[in-house]
């Protein structure tokens, strides 16, 4: 999916006004894992949790050009390439309403 920056950024002696984000493998799912996963607090709202880690290494395999440009991007465009990028992984949201199977809990204190 090519995501449209706001700006044009400089990266590999070019001008670049597109980040194209490609669609991650099972492969790399094996090496990084989630990107993110729901949790639910103690009042059973869902709340996502990112794995940081996974996410930068999906975003160094998956983007083009490269992690160069990935890093010079303002909030913003980091922002919509990130959402971009976990958009591949995206369930739907869980709406677990007092549902007694297990989950994972999120304290809210």
């Amino acid at each position: 999916m090519r995501v449209q920056l706001s700006k044009t950024y400089e990266a590999f002696g070019k001008k670049h006004e597109s980040i194209e984000v490609k669609e991650p493998t099972g492969s790399l799912l094996l090496i990084h894992g989630e990107p993110a996963e729901w949790v639910f607090t103690k009042d059973r709202t869902p709340v996502r949790i990112e794995n940081k880690d996974a996410i930068r290494g999906y975003l160094e395999a998956c983007c083009e050009p490269g992690v160069e440009l990935v890093s010079q991007l303002g909030v913003v465009d980091f922002r919509e390439v990130k959402e971009t990028l976990l958009g591949f992984f995206e369930r739907q949201k869980p709406t677990d309403q007092g549902s007694t199977t297990s989950s994972t809990y999120a304290s809210s204190e």
